[in-house]
């Protein structure tokens, strides 16, 4: 895993990965999943800076970021960094938001 110096996103370097869900369970908000073709752990890059998933949920009133908190320290304040829900969650959330109920994916 990488940081982008430009967006702040999390990177990951697919060739690198083995698949060992172990960036999934040590991240507090279970933001990287792992792909269903490439089975290799995949987080949102958020489009170089301009997630083009924000500017088309905001038409229909859908959030499609979740914001996680992290802590600092003992007794040392949050602070929170935003991600990318995974697919299937913003997938349920929309067709929840559409069509009123939670359609399987």
């Amino acid at each position: 895993l990488s940081v982008d110096e430009k967006t702040g996103a999390v990177l990951v370097d697919s060739k690198l990965c083995i698949s060992g869900r172990k960036c999934i369970e040590a991240c507090p908000g279970r933001v990287p999943f792992l792909h269903p073709a490439t089975r290799k752990s995949t987080i949102c890059d958020l489009c170089n800076g301009d997630p083009q998933c924000v500017k088309a949920c905001r038409e229909t009133g859908f959030n499609c970021l979740s914001l996680v908190q992290y802590e600092k320290g003992q007794g040392e304040a949050l602070y929170h960094r935003v991600y990318a829900k995974p697919p299937k969650n913003i997938t349920e959330g929309l067709s929840k938001l559409i069509f009123g109920e939670k359609m399987e994916v």
